[in-house]
């Protein structure tokens, strides 16, 4: 993946913006585009890509929660997919396993692969989906793939990890929800019933 900050804009003046280049061949594209039809569940909802982090990390919202999460976004015409690496297999299989849930619900445990995971996500990016996550490394490879996130907020400083464009700038597609207004906070302040109004309220 490569980073590129462009240079001054005519006249000299600095120019912040930041693009991705991810240098994903077509046969990448296509084989992501084939996952997202085959993980997604079928549907016309908006998607939503649940992401589960690492369990014991202080910036990983409890894999429960995402699962009551994903219910209620079903409930509201939504289509959702749990998303689990392989340090979160373990919990995305239990999710899996306990809660099948409606026909909106799917899981995808145990994800690997950087470039396959960007594929994918380019490809959800594409067709509009967003991705709820706390601070993670495939928060970041949405935000690069062109997808909206929606970043929940603990104990990190979101200015200093958050995706970029960050929420709040012009043009921004990302949003945050802290689980303090005060300052850092722990994650499981942050209910599943204001966390889902949170999502499914107006942008």
């Amino acid at each position: 993946m490569r980073w590129i900050a462009w240079g001054p804009k005519a006249g000299g003046a600095p120019n912040h913006e930041l693009s991705f280049d991810l240098q994903l061949n077509e046969a990448e594209r296509r084989s992501g585009r084939e996952e997202f039809a085959q993980r997604v569940p079928a549907g016309e909802g908006p998607v939503w890509i649940l992401n589960l982090g690492i369990p014991g990390d202080r910036r990983t919202w409890p894999a429960e929660r995402h699962a009551a999460l994903a219910l209620q976004l079903a409930g509201d015409g939504c289509r959702v997919l749990l998303l689990s690496g392989p340090r979160e297999a373990s919990a995305g299989r239990r999710l899996a396993a306990s809660s099948p849930g409606p026909a909106a619900v799917a899981h995808w445990v145990g994800q690997r692969g950087l470039r396959a995971l960007a594929g994918f996500l380019t490809a959800a990016g594409e067709a509009g989906a967003r991705m709820l996550t706390g601070d993670s490394g495939p928060g970041h490879l949405a935000a690069a793939c062109g997808m909206g996130v929606d970043l929940l907020v603990g104990p990190q400083d979101p200015s200093s990890t958050g995706p970029w464009p960050p929420a709040g700038r012009p043009h921004s597609p990302h949003r945050l929800l802290r689980a303090s207004e005060d300052g850092p906070g722990p994650m499981d302040a942050l209910a599943v019933k204001a966390v889902a109004s949170w999502v499914l309220g107006p942008r």
